[in-house]
């Protein structure tokens, strides 16, 4: 075997270990991007989990059977009139509890929560747009304070739209659907 034969075949083996290189590469970079889907799913369902969390212990702190929040009791379910400090208190807390309904609408167009989550999410909050008190709220103050979210205020217009058509009222023009 000559000097040129070696080479050529250091040249031929150094092929092989450049294509076997690539391969092994290519396998590392498929199993990287599993490994960050993977997580990335795993991110987002415990994101969803801990913030859905937090929205079940606002409810709860506001009807706990062990120490109810007397404000949000008296607001959302009597028609008393609230004082100056109870309706501060009330359109403070209501407008955090909202603010998790805007929050959703914002994470799932980015696409860190899935449609399946966002519209059971929406329906925790359908039954509360469906009291008077927050309603009014939101008509009075709540879609001013929104009003950065275009998208966010026009799922909670659809959704009073909705309970309109539920209980038969007419649906005022802003809250009808496009088209």
């Amino acid at each position: 075997m000559t000097l040129q034969d070696l080479g050529n075949l250091g040249e031929l083996l150094a092929a092989v270990a450049t294509l076997a290189t690539l391969g092994y590469l290519a396998v590392q970079v498929r199993q990287a991007k599993h490994q960050l889907e993977a997580s990335q799913i795993q991110a987002r369902s415990a994101f969803s989990t801990d913030s859905g969390k937090w929205a079940a212990e606002i409810q709860l702190r506001w009807f706990s059977p062990s120490g109810p929040n007397p404000v949000m009791m008296k607001a959302l379910l009597t028609d008393e009139r609230l004082t100056a400090e109870e309706g501060y208190e009330f359109a403070v807390q209501i407008s955090i509890f909202l603010g998790e309904l805007i929050r959703t609408e914002q994470l799932q167009r980015r696409g860190l929560l899935d449609e399946e989550m966002a519209v059971i999410r929406r329906s925790i909050f359908m039954p509360y747009l469906a009291m008077h008190r927050v309603r009014k709220w939101w008509e009075r103050m709540g879609r001013d304070f929104y009003a950065f979210d275009e998208e966010g205020c026009r799922v909670v217009e659809q959704m009073l739209a909705e309970l309109d058509a539920r209980s038969g009222a007419e649906i005022p023009p802003d809250r009808r659907a496009p088209g």
